[in-house]
């Protein structure tokens, strides 16, 4: 298996481009306070492991319209939640191909929207941050134990 963390910034600059057809580059420390959406997965095999995004209500908007093709108020609450889950889920698998191997089997969850950070495993997270074409994002992960 590769490192986590480089298989993580490949998954996401390649998850973005292929689904959204934006660029992502790897970014200092951001100022991520006002995320709008916390979304999580569970990796359950081959290794523990739990995945959050964090999305600021603009990059939120601009995947919803992207994924729908209509204007942001045009699109449904369910649809805008379906698209981030999606594309969380496709990150997850994207990830796991790069980090464990194309031909690895893997078990992952149900990617989930969360409301509240106290939600999230409590142990160690490491972050990586990106910029998206102006907009900020947070990918964390740890391993739970």
């Amino acid at each position: 298996m590769v490192d986590i963390k480089e298989a993580l910034v490949e998954s996401v600059r390649n998850t973005f481009a292929d689904m959204l057809f934006l660029d992502v580059m790897e970014s200092g420390a951001l100022d991520l306070k006002n995320f709008s959406h916390i979304i999580r997965i569970r990796i359950l095999d081959p290794e523990n492991l739990e995945l959050v995004l964090w999305l600021p209500l603009e990059l939120k908007i601009e995947i919803a319209e992207t994924i729908y093709g209509i204007p942001w108020d045009e699109i449904s609450d369910t649809e805008i939640d379906d698209s981030l889950l999606e594309l969380l889920n496709v990150l997850a698998g994207n990830f796991l191909s790069v980090y464990a191997g194309p031909d690895k089997k893997y078990n992952i969850s149900l990617p989930e929207i969360l409301f509240d950070e106290d939600e999230l495993e409590r142990n160690d997270r490491d972050e990586i941050f990106f910029n998206v074409e102006g907009k900020p994002l947070k990918i964390s992960f740890n391993r739970i134990h």
